[in-house]
């Protein structure tokens, strides 16, 4: 299937890393959709990409950390693109720095996992369906290094929260070993600059 014709639904594509990984997209042809909360997100996410690219590229506001939300935007996302024919799931923030555990409140810490696992949960139960049962698409989770080890002092809770959502992947590749879709992890294990330049990966 040629780059034109398959789009790449996004998630956090308004983000740090998913901004680069939606210019790559774009440059190399393809069709790709974001969804993000804040509009002003979009609006600054459309004018880091090529201007000859941004006819390709679909933004929909929308809440994919909620069923509802999620469920109301992927119906509003097959509407504007008829088809999704690969979901790149780069959902979280880049970076938290907190201090000691015994400091944080359970508030703080629940934010921390409702950015980065809950909202993973939900997203992959309502836009995995969409690509599944086609050898063709894919489902890509993007994670780091913050999962396996603490990378500073003050950093626990980003570390367990990203520790949850690569957990998650983990046990989605054990769980669906004969699904037809291709279903990978990228990990990331450097740190990354805001719209500059797009990262490397290892």
């Amino acid at each position: 299937m040629p780059n034109s014709d398959r789009v790449v639904l996004v998630l956090g594509g308004a983000g740090t890393v998913g901004s680069g990984i939606v210019k790559a997209f774009l440059d190399r042809g393809f069709k790709v959709a974001v969804i993000s909360r804040e509009s002003k997100r979009l609006e600054k996410l459309k004018s880091f990409i090529s201007p000859s690219s941004r006819q390709n590229l679909v933004t929909l506001v929308g809440n994919v950390g909620s069923e509802e939300g999620a469920e109301e935007v992927k119906q509003a996302l097959l509407k504007a693109v008829g088809k999704v024919t690969d979901v790149v799931s780069s959902l979280g923030f880049s970076w938290w720095q907190g201090g000691l555990p015994h400091t944080q409140t359970v508030k703080e810490l629940h934010w921390v996992l409702e950015t980065l696992i809950l909202s993973t949960f939900v997203s992959w139960k309502t836009f995995f369906p969409l690509v599944k049962d086609d050898p063709s698409c894919t489902y890509t989770f993007m994670t780091g290094g913050a999962g396996e080890k603490l990378l500073m002092p003050g950093t626990g809770f980003l570390t367990v929260g990203a520790a949850s959502a690569l957990a998650f992947c983990q046990v989605l590749r054990e769980e669906y070993p004969d699904i037809p879709c291709k279903l990978n992890q990228v990990k990331i294990n450097t740190g990354v600059a805001p719209q500059t330049a797009w990262v490397l990966v290892s």
